[in-house]
């Protein structure tokens, strides 16, 4: 039995740990550049050097997340986080071109990992009736993450280079990882037979190609809209992106709550399909005065999709849910956030600009409609 205090204690040093490990995916890839110049190599390494992180996250969210099923999700998401501490901390001594590229692609795999384990631990940590308000704060560290990890390299790059702060950001990591343990996250019954049902995987895996479109692959795509097709500066397309992207954390907390109070199915289709209106008002405002507050409008109805599907997933795949997340996240971001961008340039510069925009919420109707017709089947409530 976990007591109340133990239960927010997990809940603060599991956020803390979250935060993290979004703040430092921001972080290494903000670094490229100082890296590239210490170690005179060229925008072609530097691209290798990103795309080895992310093609490690991806890696990670899948095969650590199966691992969490196996051998227990606490233990997984404690041993991600201290590894990837570790290779931060090793990143900061490395002067070769290959080592740099290696460490990026294992931090990346670790950091991955996290992901996955960490919202189970929560979820076990918490009964039903809170698990969806606390999944919801935990959650809030993602956007967060994001937000720090640039604002971060940009007050301390210059007092401490990048082999500084991978150094000092690597301990604080292993401090995380320590405080986490320290806690004792609950034990989870290991699922010794780890495959989850294709079937009832799949509705959830197009949900969250949706939902990932909806949110990461819109923040990608919409600063090289702009500038392409409407004209703004870099500048103007950045701000408009992230400021939109900050109004969706009041809506994690809420719907996490709502979830709890009124049912996940309830407030998971309701929140689709607000996506599908709220993609659709982008799409149909892309190219005039009105799409920050498109935006805006946007973001601040695809945020709460996570907390109430993750509550949803660990309430139908149990033991198994780390590996089911991490199948759905790994396909979720492969799709939604990047084989979806050369599709929607081409169809926003063969067919009309904004074309390629109504895939997003294309996408969120074929999630929705993946879970109506699967509710029964899985028992949602």
């Amino acid at each position: 039995m976990v007591t109340r205090t133990k239960a927010a204690g997990l809940l603060a040093a599991g956020w803390a740990a979250w935060f993290w490990t979004w703040t430092s995916r921001v972080m290494l890839s903000s670094l490229i550049p100082g890296i590239i110049g210490d170690l005179s190599l060229g925008p072609a390494e530097g691209s290798a050097i990103a795309a080895a992180i992310n093609a490690g996250w991806a890696t990670g969210t899948f095969t650590l997340g199966i691992a969490g099923s196996v051998v227990g999700a606490a233990m997984t998401a404690i041993g991600s986080l201290a590894l990837s501490s570790l290779i931060l901390t090793s990143l900061s001594s490395q002067h070769s071109y290959l080592a740099v590229i290696v460490l990026f692609a294992a931090a990346g795999i670790f950091l991955g990992g996290f992901s996955p384990n960490g919202i189970v631990v929560v979820a076990s940590t918490f009964k039903r009736r809170r698990r969806g308000g606390a999944i919801g704060i935990f959650d809030t560290a993602v956007p967060l993450g994001l937000s720090a990890g640039g604002i971060i390299v940009a007050l301390s790059y210059l007092a401490l280079g990048w082999r500084g702060l991978a150094l000092y950001w690597g301990f604080i990591g292993l401090i995380a990882a320590v405080a986490f343990a320290s806690l004792k996250p609950p034990a989870i019954r290991r699922h010794r037979n780890i495959g989850v049902p294709l079937r009832a995987l799949m509705p959830f895996v197009v949900a969250y190609v949706g939902a990932v479109a909806s949110g990461v692959g819109l923040v990608v795509y919409m600063p090289l809209f702009l500038t392409t097709f409407v004209g703004t500066t870099l500048e103007e397309a950045a701000w408009i992106v992230g400021f939109s992207r900050m109004f969706g954390i009041v809506g994690q907390v809420l719907s996490g709550w709502l979830s709890d109070r009124y049912g996940r199915w309830r407030i998971l289709a309701i929140i689709n399909a607000i996506m599908i209106g709220t993609g659709s008002v982008v799409a149909l405002t892309a190219t005039t005065q009105w799409i920050t507050y498109a935006l805006i409008l946007n973001f601040l109805f695809t945020t709460p999709f996570y907390p109430v599907v993750y509550a949803t997933m660990y309430e139908v795949f149990g033991d198994a849910t780390s590996a089911a997340l991490g199948s759905a996240m790994s396909v979720g971001n492969l799709v939604g956030s990047s084989l979806i961008i050369p599709v929607m340039m081409y169809l926003d510069m063969s067919v009309a600009p904004s074309a390629g925009l109504w895939l997003v919420p294309a996408l969120v109707a074929s999630g929705l409609a993946s879970l109506i017709v699967s509710r029964g089947a899985l028992s949602l409530k």
